[in-house]
């Protein structure tokens, strides 16, 4: 426990007593990782005191910080103690070889295969400079009964920061991620609402996921996701999404480069309303709702550079401001592909619930704010056949075949958009108001 410095004044004398700066002054207790290490010293990566980083994560303290070495850590960690810092000193590699179920999901119960995890009681986290591949497991990893996650952090009571920079995030697609799974970083708060996360994700670069690159969800959750670098490939097996913020958390999506979101195999799709079923550049799905499902807070998707996602950016069920994007496809373009779409609540709305308990569909909001301003959307030329630059208030489907028909709407404002080489500049729909 740090005591503080206490100095008295006495007249103009300014006779001075301080009491001696004892751990107030000191600096923060630091464990060293190198692999197969084990030295009493435990002061340098050269003498490091652990040879693996769950056994320092097991020795360290509330608060302490880990240098993890260069070298490859063939291993899954788990973290249950608050505010510990893994921080990387050159190439430090978390690459596991075997996998073992150690988290399940707060919000579905799923069960989780996590790289690295961060667990209640914990609360707080910070990662840089570091490594986390699952290339040696994800074959392993049943996409249908397990979800693959590369970082996780969980808080599910309290009031907690978390950061992760400058790290990468690589090969996290199970089997069967058409189930839905495969995380590069995923930020849960869980259904209570009892915890206030502010999580930065800055600056770090995640590829090969399953499902999304980065997901940020539940009600108390904030999140600055800012300068990542999000890639993957068109596939067939399920829509991705480069960033998915939603389910209550809100936040700001910034400065990113994401490409590559599309679902190739949309033209057999039996969903009434398709276009629920593309992948996104940046996905808010139900953003910023309360525990009642009222929308309560705004997104801010501002200065992302979007090229080659069959949606740039999503805003289903949400209050948005979308602004200053720059949203591209290269030659010959993605067909039916879509710059900026919003809808009121979309035909899966009825399958997810508000932490009361009722469906999105019936509580989805009136007159959600969306405004869309000084975007850049550039499609291939002659124009992908049946493109959007910007699709407002869609409610062009009705209900059917299991999927929910429109329900709220959005009170829109649209400004410099900036469109070129699409077939339909511009549409505000019936599900919008100005």
């Amino acid at each position: 426990m740090s005591r503080k410095v206490l100095a008295v004044f006495v007249g103009v004398a300014a006779a001075a007593i301080a009491l001696p700066a004892t751990s107030a002054m000191a600096s923060t207790p630091t464990l060293y990782v190198s692999p197969g290490a084990s030295n009493v010293a435990d002061s340098s990566c050269s003498t490091a005191g652990y040879g693996t980083i769950q056994s320092a994560v097991n020795a360290a303290a509330p608060g302490d910080k880990i240098v993890v070495c260069a070298g490859t850590y063939p291993e899954q960690v788990t973290i249950t103690t608050s505010n510990l810092t893994l921080a990387g000193q050159g190439i430090a590699v978390i690459q596991p070889t075997s996998a073992s179920v150690n988290a399940s999901d707060l919000d579905s119960g799923q069960p989780i295969v996590s790289i690295v995890a961060v667990e209640s009681p914990a609360i707080g986290a910070h990662f840089s400079n570091l490594t986390i591949d699952g290339s040696a497991i994800e074959s392993s990893v049943d996409g249908c009964s397990d979800d693959l996650v590369g970082l996780l952090y969980q808080a599910s009571a309290g009031t907690a920061t978390a950061s992760v920079a400058h790290v990468t995030v690589e090969n996290v697609t199970p089997m069967n991620s058409g189930c839905g799974s495969g995380q590069g970083i995923l930020v849960q708060g869980g259904t209570s609402g009892s915890a206030k996360v502010t999580a930065t994700v800055s600056n770090n670069s995640i590829s090969g996921y399953g499902k999304n690159g980065i997901t940020c969800g539940d009600v108390g959750v904030k999140c600055n996701i800012t300068t990542n670098t999000i890639t993957t490939s068109p596939t067939d097996v399920v829509a991705q999404n480069g960033v998915q913020v939603g389910f209550g958390a809100a936040g700001t999506v910034s400065g990113n480069t994401i490409s590559g979101n599309y679902w190739t195999a949309y033209a057999s799709d039996t969903n009434v309303q398709p276009e629920s079923d593309y992948g996104a550049g940046v996905l808010l799905y139900a953003a910023g709702i309360n525990a009642a499902g009222a929308t309560t807070l705004s997104t801010t998707v501002k200065a992302n550079h979007l090229t080659n996602n069959q949606i740039g950016v999503e805003v289903v069920d949400s209050a948005a401001a979308v602004t200053g994007n720059t949203i591209l496809e290269s030659s010959p373009g993605i067909a039916d592909s879509i710059g900026v779409y919003g809808v009121g609540c979309d035909a899966y709305c009825g399958y997810f619930n508000d932490n009361d308990g009722a469906a999105l569909n019936t509580v989805a909001a009136s007159n959600q704010a969306v405004s869309v301003s000084n975007n850049t959307i550039n499609f291939a030329s002659p124009a992908p056949a049946r493109s959007y630059g910007i699709w407002l208030g869609d409610d062009a489907w009705s209900a059917g075949g299991g999927d929910y028909g429109p329900a709220g709407t959005e009170k829109v404002s649209v400004t410099n958009p900036g469109i070129h080489n699409v077939a339909h500049l511009l549409v505000i729909d019936a599900g919008a108001t100005f």
